[in-house]
């Protein structure tokens, strides 16, 4: 009769564990944002170094806020043309974007901004023309990362105002205009610091004041986490006013 109390006790164990195994799968998904970072990595919003744990201005910023939330950041390298349809089969839960670069942001969610992504123009520290404005830039020879649009400039390159030449990758840009094939470049502000300050060519390159582009960067979220989005811009509007993320984004300048 033990025995036979013992197999049936064992039979309601293995058959409770059966449905508890699901949910508990489902509540480990939830606590995971599967997060798209740049291929490559796109420093310094986004760097995924070999054997390093992910950093940067974005991933940053998402980690703090979600931690504190009780969420993990898996982070996840696929090619940038695959996102938008890993996230609409729930792939992948969000990725660094700003709206105007999305062909259908209504099918996605948007977090406030977290940075403005600048294009500024970087020259050789001995050039003396004063930039200021987007018609300085006619006669020029700019370097551009291949695929980037520059709408505020791009009238001026149909007409040839501005000759572009293109590069695979912003170190690439600098190759091209350290070695005078062009006589400035078409660059992230914030990229272009992280690289002359890695690179230590504040001797050899500056930055214009003009600003060429810019938009926001933000985050994109599948509509099923609408809930975190609005937790997620409550934080980082305390973030913003405490000065903690001006500090995260002076980290990499």
């Amino acid at each position: 009769m033990h025995t036979l109390s013992r197999i049936l006790t064992l039979r309601l164990m293995a058959l409770a564990l059966s449905f508890l195994t699901p949910l508990l799968g489902h509540a480990s998904d939830v606590e995971t944002i599967r997060f798209q970072m740049s291929t490559p990595d796109y420093p310094p919003y986004l760097i995924y170094e070999v054997n390093q744990p992910p950093k940067g201005i974005m991933y940053d910023v998402l980690n703090r806020i979600a931690t504190e939330e009780g969420y993990k950041i898996e982070p996840t390298q696929v090619p940038r043309k695959r996102v938008d349809y890993m996230m609409s089969k729930r792939s992948l839960d969000a990725t660094p974007r700003a709206i105007e670069w999305t062909k259908k942001p209504q099918d996605f969610i948007f977090t406030d901004a977290v940075v403005p992504v600048r294009d500024i123009i970087v020259t050789p520290v001995h050039n003396e023309t004063n930039i200021t404005r987007r018609e300085d830039l006619n006669g020029m020879r700019l370097g551009a990362h291949i695929g980037y649009r520059y709408p505020s400039v791009e009238q001026q390159i149909k007409n040839q105002q501005i000759r572009r030449f293109d590069a695979y990758n912003e170190y690439a840009m600098f190759g091209l205009l350290q070695s005078m094939r062009v006589d400035g470049l078409l660059m992230n502000e914030l990229v272009a610091k992280w690289l002359i300050r890695k690179y230590k060519w504040s001797d050899q390159f500056k930055i214009s004041k003009l600003v060429v582009d810019s938009v926001d960067y933000r985050f994109m979220f599948t509509k099923d986490w609408d809930q975190f989005v609005v937790t997620f811009n409550q934080k980082l509007k305390l973030m913003r006013e405490s000065g903690e993320l001006d500090k995260i984004i002076e980290r990499y300048q």
